[in-house]
């Protein structure tokens, strides 16, 4: 079986970068594990393949942060589907930061919203309907009203395996970190990648040390181990907090003239 949905897109310049001090940096899990915050698990293949890992696991990397970060008090569940649908995704898939950015501009809605339902038989079927309707947009609109995201590289993709282990498990301290991996080949109780092979798909670490990443996939067994010979060519952390009440241009004025 072949599993895909990640296209590579090289950072650029200005793309944040981990270290750079321009997303806030508060620890939330000194011992990286976010293990016990994660959502309900989902898979992104049923009666058809819909290459929406990016969709689904940047959702769950969100859902986990917010419940983990005491945002909500309960554990949300947005629309992949909706994500896939505003990001442009299609088969073979798409690249993360586009995934980020459609999130933080045109934010999420719930998944009982647009659900991933048992009678969608094609990718067509599920990415549809495009454009979506207004009810769907303005519930994104409103959730970008609420909730401030961002998010960032965690290293170069050039970086040597040391470096990405000891950034990796930084940056696990602040959020769920999506991975990028080959998947899926499994030798013994991890996964791991065969010779040559690139990087195919896009999961959710929830937990690393030294010896390996634990994910929580799109794929069953939705928790997998993976060996750090993945050597994943790339990983995004996430911020999310409250967004700061905006003033209208009036509301200034009014006040200026009694000031």
């Amino acid at each position: 079986m072949t599993y895909n949905g990640y296209l590579y897109v090289p950072a650029k310049e200005e793309d944040y970068v981990l270290g750079g001090n321009k997303l806030p940096q508060k620890v939330l899990r000194p011992d990286s594990d976010w293990s016990n915050d994660v959502p309900e698990s989902e898979t992104q293949i049923k009666q058809t393949e819909t290459s929406n890992c990016t969709g689904f696991n940047t959702a769950t990397a969100v859902e986990t942060l917010m419940f983990g970060a005491g945002l909500v008090a309960e554990k949300p569940n947005y629309s992949d589907r909706g994500v896939g649908i505003m990001a442009g995704t299609r088969p073979p898939g798409n690249n993360p930061k586009t995934v980020a950015d459609t999130i933080r501009h045109k934010g999420l809605f719930a998944e009982s919203l647009l659900p991933f339902s048992d009678d969608i038989k094609s990718s067509q079927d599920y990415y549809s309907p495009d454009p979506l309707p207004y009810a769907l947009t303005k519930e994104g609109d409103n959730w970008v009203e609420v909730w401030d995201f961002g998010y960032e590289w965690v290293y170069p993709s050039s970086a040597s395996l040391s470096y990405k282990q000891e950034a990796l498990i930084e940056a696990l301290k602040y959020s769920p970190v999506c991975i990028s991996v080959y998947a899926w080949y499994q030798v013994g109780e991890f996964y791991d990648r065969p010779n040559g092979e690139p990087d195919t798909h896009w999961t959710t670490a929830i937990f690393a040390n030294k010896e390996y990443i634990l994910v929580e996939d799109s794929y069953p067994p939705f928790k997998k181990k993976v060996a750090w010979d993945m050597n994943p060519r790339q990983a995004m952390r996430y911020h999310i907090g409250k967004q700061m009440k905006k003033v209208s241009w009036w509301m200034k004025y009014w006040k200026s003239m009694f000031a």
